[in-house]
């Protein structure tokens, strides 16, 4: 027999994640070519990570923790400059 089922629709953890950004950070007045830019932004972020995350994988295991602390690195870096109003 065929089931016909129709499963349920699979999590979108980036879209999801994209929602709860956008209702916390975008105004909601804000013109729709900010959201747009804000959206592709924000996706291009999400593509960049998950390549330094696939990347982290080759090589010896010494080379993933270095990669990893330097990723943890240039992201404490970039939010000290963010809070200072500098990024």
């Amino acid at each position: 027999m065929i089931d016909l089922t129709i499963p349920p629709p699979k999590p979108k953890a980036i879209g999801d994640a994209w929602k709860n950004f956008q209702g916390n950070v975008i105004p909601a007045d804000a013109p729709p070519v900010q959201a747009r830019e804000m959206r592709r932004a924000y996706y291009a972020g999400a593509s960049v990570a998950i390549s330094a995350i696939v990347n982290i994988g080759e090589g010896a295991p010494i080379n993933r923790q270095v990669r990893i602390e330097a990723l943890l690195a240039e992201l404490t870096e970039f939010a000290a400059l963010a809070q200072a109003g500098k990024a």
